[in-house]
């Protein structure tokens, strides 16, 4: 028996057979009919079987007329014309069917699943001219935290208040391997949301031993930082409770002697609570013998969304590796073993991270990066809510509250508006909106701290003495900006312009209006603009200055914050016309001084490098050059172009032409006189 059997090409062969070819095709079309064949025997097989099966079910069906039902027939007629129906479908046999138009069904959309926590918060109401719990009603708030309330004149909770205050509270009364949840509040602007967190801390920590940092609330705006001290400040003044602000307010030096003293070669922690900004406490934990955060009980994230944006130096990085001992960081939202000595142990060491914003992201992928443990949700909905329950309801609870997840509430009591203008005349607009609805409080919003630089004295010089405009921005001192605020809190100022720095958290008492001079760039930028007013209950009204070009976008951006109709507001006809010199003028006069202001800070800058000796001379030649041609490019802004028809010499050009009239009469008969006398 051959194990190999060789078959030999033979090219010549090939070449000399021409009908080869043709019998291969031959022989593949007889192998095709014999498939047919086949095919078509197993159709007709199948057929006759199904028939076979059709009319026995029908013989069946007339011997049992007269017990069975109607139904039984049917569904005797159904079935077999259901087994022809599939047989049919099988042309091809085997298990295959093909693909046509009368069997192409569109795919089913597979809506996207939330967790649990976000698909079920607690609702929480956003009216808050609704104080129906009075604090002296309440038995979970200590009588000294009520004292102390009432010092601050607040004499009511909110709804955020009602429903945050508490759970925290519960939560840490419960034994020690007990890990509480951790808590992400979602709640409008105004709403009290710093309070909610505040009361239980104050009231929870007023019990300590020892003095170790056990609360830590991290804030991503030095100011919104001083706001918040304060408030705890009020609460601790019936505890012995100590709290200390890191910011950039206070030199560093300072801030270490406030955090620790050393006492026999030991460093013991001064302040229970701390206040701090993200860059000023990775400093802190790098550079502060001593500072130990490592019995922390309470992390608070206020502004959430925005410190979840501050990833420049990685702070919670840095306070996971100062505060881990072991391979597992006790900052984790992994749950622990199921074992009773490994829950009391580190369970007490696991603080309770409480996450509160006005426009809170509701993406897990996002808060995935903060390792919450088993979160809880409180939340505001963007229509009223029939239902209190936050479990209960049914499907139809469950349908009406998905509609609403991720959406931005705003208070019940604000009303919006826009208005729309021509980028050349904006400034003046605003002054007519300012004169014609009488608004004596207000804040208004520029992108750029320079805008509203350029604004505020335009303004100021449009206003004269009928009011007082301050302008607040990063690019002024602390000091400066604090001394600002105070003289608006105390009516010596009537209008603030000011970058976003200041529409975050800052709560500044009795703005009646919130002007955004400049279209915002994003909902959650225009959120929290308007939420500076409509706070704690009172009216407010928020305007948005918009060019045509502008208009598709803010709408698009009032449809992602889940609102609808915003009311257009108009000016008086021709109101606008009748202030146009002086605002042509203003306009001049800001030119001029933004050129003064340029060429003071020109003359500081080489009176630094002559003092230093550092810069090089052909640095201080350009500056000695630009300051004596008085050349500054890019001082005049597209934005402020005077309309031809306004200019200050085509307003009166009766008058104007008079001057020159004589001026060149006057130049004519020198020329004349001077001509005469040299002849």
């Amino acid at each position: 028996m051959e194990l190999f059997a060789v078959q030999r090409y033979d090219t010549e062969e090939k070449q000399n057979d021409p009908r080869k070819e043709e019998r291969i095709l031959e022989r593949l079309k007889r192998n095709i009919e014999k498939k047919k064949s086949v095919k078509q025997q197993q159709k007709a097989l199948e057929e006759e079987q199904a028939r076979l099966a059709a009319q026995e079910l029908e013989n069946q069906a007339k011997n049992d007329a007269e017990t069975a039902e109607p139904m039984e027939v049917n569904e005797a007629e159904s079935t077999a014309e259901d087994v022809k129906k599939d047989r049919k479908s099988r042309d091809v046999g085997e298990d295959f069917m093909i693909l046509g138009n009368d069997n192409f069904q569109r795919k089913v959309t597979v809506d996207a699943m939330l967790p649990n926590w976000l698909a079920y918060p607690t609702i929480i109401s956003k009216n808050l001219s609704e104080k129906s719990t009075l604090i002296e009603s309440v038995d979970y708030i200590s009588p000294e935290l009520k004292k102390c309330l009432e010092s601050m004149n607040i004499e009511h909770l909110f709804p955020v208040q009602e429903a945050v205050v508490p759970y925290i509270l519960n939560v840490h009364n419960k034994p020690t391997p007990f890990r509480p949840r951790d808590v992400c509040v979602s709640a409008p602007t105004g709403s009290g949301k710093t309070l909610a967190y505040a009361i239980p801390i104050v009231q929870h920590l007023s019990n300590r031993v020892s003095r170790e940092i056990r609360a830590l609330i991290v804030l991503p705006v030095n100011e919104l930082a001083v706001q918040v001290l304060k408030i705890f400040q009020k609460l601790c003044e019936a505890t012995n409770l100590k709290v200390a602000l890191l910011s950039k307010f206070t030199p560093f030096e300072i801030e270490q002697q406030q955090l620790v003293e050393q006492f026999e070669g030991k460093y013991y922690s001064k302040v229970d609570i701390l206040v701090a900004t993200t860059g000023r406490l990775v400093e802190h934990i790098h550079s502060t013998k001593g500072f130990s955060l490592k019995l922390l009980k309470f992390l608070v994230m206020d502004e959430a969304d925005r410190i979840m944006e501050q990833i420049q130096n990685n702070w919670l990085y840095h306070l996971d590796s100062h505060v881990k001992e072991q391979s597992d960081s006790i900052l984790s939202g992994k749950p622990m073993l199921l074992s009773y000595d490994d829950l009391d142990n580190n369970a007490s060491t696991q603080p309770h991270k409480l996450l509160f914003s006005a426009t809170l992201s509701q993406d897990p992928e996002k808060l995935q990066s903060l390792q919450l443990f088993a979160p809880k949700l409180f939340t505001s909905i963007v229509k009223q809510f029939e239902s209190t329950d936050s479990l209960g309801g049914g499907m139809d609870n469950l349908k009406v509250r998905g509609e609403f997840i991720g959406k931005y509430t705003t208070p019940s009591e604000l009303t919006e508006k826009y208005c729309l203008t021509q980028p050349n005349i904006k400034p003046l607009t605003l002054y007519t909106l300012l004169k014609e609805n009488d608004w004596n409080r207000f804040l208004c919003f520029a992108n750029s701290g320079e805008s509203a630089h350029r604004l505020s004295y335009v303004l100021q010089n449009l206003l004269g003495d009928d009011m007082k405009i301050e302008e607040l921005s990063s690019s002024l001192t602390p000091s400066t900006r604090n001394s600002v605020l105070l003289k608006f809190q105390t009516g010596k100022v009537d209008g603030i312009i000011c970058s976003d720095a200041l529409a975050r958290g800052i709560d500044i008492a009795n703005v009646d209006v919130v002007i955004s001079y400049d279209a915002p760039r994003h909902v959650k930028t225009y959120i929290h603009r308007i939420g500076r007013t409509a706070r704690a209950g009172r009216p407010g009204t928020a305007v948005t200055l918009l060019v045509a070009s502008e208009l598709n976008a803010f709408q698009a951006i009032i449809k992602d914050g889940g609102k609808e109709n915003v009311e257009e507001i108009k000016v008086t006809d021709n109101a606008e016309e009748s202030r146009a010199k002086d605002y042509a003028t203003a306009l001049q006069k800001m030119q001029i001084a933004l050129k003064r202001e340029k060429q003071v800070q020109l003359q500081k800058q080489l009176h630094e490098k002559n003092k230093s000796n550092s810069g090089k001379r052909s640095v201080i030649a350009q500056l000695q050059s630009q300051v004596q041609r008085n050349d500054f490019n890019g001082m005049a802004n597209d934005e402020y172009n005077i309309p031809e028809s306004w200019k200050w010499e085509n307003l009166d050009k009766s008058k104007d032409k008079k001057e020159r009239k004589g001026k060149n009469k006057n130049r004519n008969k020198k020329k004349k006189q001077v001509s005469e006398a040299s002849e």
